[in-house]
């Protein structure tokens, strides 16, 4: 079913791109009394939308039927749709939706299809009220006139009914595009979950940590593989550099460290002169000094690791920047307009809170881990 309508809009997208370059007359199709009969209500104030790519076709369509809409009686004030931004993409619900908060009463949403001959595209206009409910409908050919409503004719020959069956099946196939794209919006897009200890004793933050994770399967990507995903293979290079300078360092440095407490008391506390009896009457204390040396050298140089040496190129806010515009990439890689924008199910867990014992000079207690 999801390939026979996805052939069908490529059919219908081809088509569209079919329609005539030139200028298409839409003087005649909207009648100013015919057009009455669709309006429900008086002194209404009526938002035009054009839904669909913006093309000549449509936007001369929307300027013909606001213009006519001024013009009868039942109306106060037409508004076009240039305060709702891109209309591409979006059904009808998003955009009535996307003019909640604009002072109009009922929502006109026009499109545009293919006619009879490529030169008698079909407009077909659905008034809805503030709450998304279908008051009217109908379509009309350009070249053609409007029939009023009520009249035998009003249901539309047949081109009319086919395009009024199109706009149906490309609005469920492109929902379930959209409630599929989503989905896979959740699996991919990455997010962080930050954590902290605290004293339970004194209420004191003592500890705070921030994990990015891939997905709502909450898939770690610490490291490297972090600025891989939100493309920038620089950023992971240099991770990498950083990452083996620090190791590097505490490596050598801690090695020093043992490998001078080793030769200190291998060497410096061995026996260098034995007098009578096998009594030892002199030790290589120089070794001992030699070894301490060492082990402090050792000790400086590991410490520059751990603790200068930061295998992030970024910092945390940063990092988190980085995300967002990759998360914006694939929100406009799976074609998720901001009305699809997953928002409602965030993939971070709940808060975890754990407690662990801890012993001190002065006593001990217990440390309060918070992670959310």
């Amino acid at each position: 079913m999801k390939r026979i309508t996805t052939v069908l809009l490529a059919a219908i997208l081809g088509l569209l791109a079919g329609l005539p370059a030139r200028a298409v007359d839409w003087s005649k199709a909207f009648g100013r009394e015919s057009l009455e009969t669709y309006l429900e209500g008086e002194s209404l104030r009526i938002l035009v939308a054009a839904g669909g790519e913006s093309r000549p076709v449509l936007r001369s369509a929307a300027g013909e039927l606001q213009k006519v809409l001024r013009a009868c009686s039942k109306v106060r004030m037409v508004m076009s749709d240039d305060a709702l931004g891109t209309l591409a993409g979006l059904d009808d619900r998003s955009i009535v939706g996307k003019a909640a908060g604009l002072p109009v009463d009922r929502v006109a949403v026009l499109r545009v299809f293919p006619g009879a001959s490529a030169e008698e595209p079909t407009a077909v206009v659905t008034f809805y009220d503030r709450e998304g409910k279908t008051l009217s409908a109908f379509t009309v050919e350009a070249g053609s006139r409007l029939v009023p409503r009520g009249s035998s004719e009003s249901s539309g020959k047949g081109v009319g009914t086919r395009a009024a069956e199109t706009v149906s099946k490309i609005i469920e196939g492109q929902k379930d595009a959209g409630d599929n794209a989503v989905e896979e919006y959740e699996k991919r897009k990455i997010w962080f979950a930050d954590g902290g200890v605290i004293n339970a004793a004194t209420g004191q933050l003592v500890a705070t940590w921030t994990v990015p994770y891939e997905g709502k399967y909450k898939k770690p990507i610490e490291g490297a593989e972090f600025y891989e995903k939100v493309g920038r293979p620089d950023l992971a290079s240099s991770y990498r550099t950083r990452t083996g300078w620090r190791w590097g360092l505490m490596i050598a440095g801690y090695g020093a460290v043992l490998g001078g407490m080793t030769y200190g008391l291998a060497v410096g506390l061995s026996c260098s002169k034995k007098g009578e009896y096998g009594i030892c009457e002199e030790r290589n204390y120089s070794a001992v000094y030699i070894g301490l040396a060492i082990m402090g050298a050792g000790s400086i140089v590991g410490f520059i690791g751990q603790l200068f040496i930061n295998p992030h190129p970024v910092s945390a806010p940063e990092a988190r920047e980085l995300a967002d515009k990759r998360n914006q990439r694939l929100r406009e890689e799976l074609g998720i307009t901001e009305n699809r924008r997953a928002s409602g199910s965030r993939a971070s867990p709940a808060g975890v809170i754990s407690l662990s014992p801890y012993v001190a000079p002065g006593g001990g207690g217990l440390l309060l881990g918070v992670s959310f």
